[in-house]
């Protein structure tokens, strides 16, 4: 590895002193830390750069004598039938390796599973964030964004939820997804419904709950499917099992969770990814999420929330996080905004989608609002926004579609829809 590396090293400075154009034209391709043997050389290179300088091999020499020699025959050295762009490859690859190799060695000097796996988690998130961007036409943008504009109509997805899916195609590889809505509003109901419709058409899912344990999710979702009230299960306990055993057949995979760090979380994604091939992943909640590198609660959200992003970016799935929305100032109205995100307004920067779920049954006597919910697109990067009808069964802590539902109504047609084009 180091005759290779040093190899790779020394045509990156030939060709860099040699060719006055190969920085210019490649600069976004190479950084300091691809170099090992000679990482103090490029660092002065990339000074002398900024500062309208021109880098010489005369200048060099004196700035390094002791490295004269190796910087005489790296000039003297440069192989051309190497592009640039293949040298800068060579050396991220390298690179790499030896954060892998220095990572593993660390791990394993750790006593706790826990603590090995934090290491190893950080290093994934170190590699996958050195990944250099590269430049394209415009008109390959173009292509591109047709492309997936067009994927987007049969590549997502399906949640399960027809209007939303007809808005966004579905459940996008890289999307943060927010579900927000006030306390008993149903977000763990609404997140595992979704979740029931995912895995109904053999889309693996990983939810982890900071709230609730494997069995209490579990018999929610089996209480919804098969419509068993709760206080009835003793009653119906052979229903119950009836559905229960369709699990046996359907990819889901859910951990609750003490250990409520950031890292810990990303680590189980990335488990969950690696060993099931999850395609969405599902956080309740938000606000039950630590990170104790920041100073502030918002900062703290902040950094958590870009993270999830950055995973879902990283692996290319969907990660879904569920939000508390703050009590609204005097009381009166409790339609959700996107102001009232809680803790932190950098949870909708960070979002690709969010939706609030607002049940005025909860806050009104009259009997024309039981069973109704509407879901509010108020954020759809990409997508447009909107709101939507569902029936809520209450009884059953289920999200439908009237349609679904069996019943005549035909509600769930946008009430407003912002089109993204």
């Amino acid at each position: 590895m180091s005759d290779i590396q040093k190899k790779y090293e020394l045509q990156a400075i030939g060709r860099l002193l040699a060719d006055k154009d190969a920085y210019f034209e490649n600069s976004e391709l190479f950084d300091a830390g691809m170099f090992y043997y000679y990482s103090e050389i490029f660092d002065e290179y990339v000074k002398e750069y900024a500062a309208g300088r021109k880098p010489t091999l005369t200048k060099f020499i004196s700035l390094f004598p002791q490295r004269q020699q190796d910087i005489i025959e790296a000039v003297k050295g440069v192989d051309y039938s190497i592009e640039v762009h293949e040298i800068a490859a060579e050396l991220s690859e390298m690179r790499k390796v030896r954060v892998i190799d220095t990572t593993l060695t660390a791990a394993a000097m750790k006593k706790g599973s826990e603590e090995k796996m934090a290491v190893i988690s950080e290093m994934v998130a170190e590699v996958a964030s050195k990944e250099r961007a590269s430049f394209e036409t415009g008109f390959e943008a173009a292509i591109s964004a047709v492309k997936q504009i067009e994927s987007k109509k049969q590549s997502g997805v399906l949640t399960g939820f027809r209007y939303f899916d007809m808005l966004t195609g579905g459940l996008q590889k890289t999307d943060l997804v927010i579900i927000a809505a006030e306390t008993s509003q149903g977000k763990t109901s609404l997140a595992l419904n979704i979740t029931q419709n995912v895995i109904d058409k053999n889309h693996p899912v990983a939810f982890i709950s900071l709230e609730m344990s494997n069995s209490q999710l579990i018999t929610r979702m089996v209480c919804s499917a098969a419509r068993i009230q709760s206080q009835d299960l003793k009653h119906d306990i052979q229903a119950f099992s009836t559905h229960a055993s369709a699990f046996k057949e359907l990819p889901l995979y859910i951990a609750d969770i003490t250990n409520n760090n950031i890292i810990h979380i990303l680590g189980l994604i990335r488990t969950a990814y690696i060993r099931y091939g999850v395609e969405v992943a599902v956080i309740d909640y938000l606000q039950l999420v630590g990170d104790r590198t920041q100073k502030s609660r918002e900062q703290e959200l902040g950094q958590i929330t870009r993270a999830l992003k950055n995973i879902a970016k990283e692996l290319k799935i969907t990660v879904v996080a569920l939000s508390q929305l703050s009590r609204p100032k005097g009381g009166a109205n409790h339609y959700p905004t996107l102001s009232r995100l809680r803790d932190s307004g950098q949870i909708e920067e960070a979002a690709d989608v969010v939706l609030f779920i607002h049940r005025p049954e909860a806050y009104s006597t009259d009997n024309e609002q039981e069973g109704k919910a509407e879901i509010i697109i108020a954020k759809g990067r990409n997508y447009g926004t909107g709101k939507f009808e569902v029936a809520f069964e209450k009884e059953y802590t289920r999200f439908a579609d009237y349609a679904d539902r069996g019943g005549g109504r035909n509600a769930g047609a946008f009430a407003e829809v912002a089109e993204p084009f």
